[in-house]
């Protein structure tokens, strides 16, 4: 395999960013039928294309010989500082989604997505990369935790056996 390549990604890249927000979505899907519809909603090209000229967000993407590999989105976040507010002022950043096709993964393109997040964070000044993961997510949990991610927050849920009407 050659060389991963990062980019930003730009409006002609929408095929690649609905393909693989699919992918995820079926695996959570697949993991949790009765929390995730069956299909992924995509947001509509143009919200693509706005989201990728907001100033809070930076989404990026990983490519192998030309061909989209993986993807990363990283949201900008600052907590205000107000006393009112529970929580120390920080400047952060979240990865909303980091995403390696099937054909790709176990080639370092995952740490290389996360890496690029971490410069860039580094780079506006973040204290903090933060992620949310789903717990049936082992594999990555492990590579979270390998790339120095720790919980520091468990939300809880207790099935009580109803069904929406």
């Amino acid at each position: 395999m050659n060389e991963a390549v990062l980019r930003p990604m730009v409006p002609e890249d929408y095929g690649a960013f609905a393909a693989f927000y699919r992918d995820l979505h079926q695996i959570h899907a697949e993991a949790m039928p009765d929390i995730f519809r069956p299909e992924a909603g995509l947001p509509p090209e143009n919200v693509f294309c706005r989201d990728l000229e907001k100033e809070d967000r930076c989404m990026f993407l990983a490519e192998v010989d030309g061909e989209p590999a993986g993807m990363c989105v990283l949201l900008w976040k600052d907590l205000p500082d107000d006393p009112l507010y529970p929580l120390l002022p920080r400047k952060s950043g979240h990865i909303d989604d980091l995403y390696v096709s099937p054909k790709f993964r176990r080639r370092g393109i995952a740490t290389l997505l996360y890496r690029e997040a971490e410069r860039l964070g580094k780079e506006r000044g973040v204290s903090h990369l933060t992620l949310m993961v789903w717990s049936f997510n082992e594999e990555a949990i492990g590579l979270y935790q390998k790339l120095g991610f720790c919980p520091t927050m468990i939300n809880m849920e207790k099935k009580l056996g109803t069904t929406p009407e």
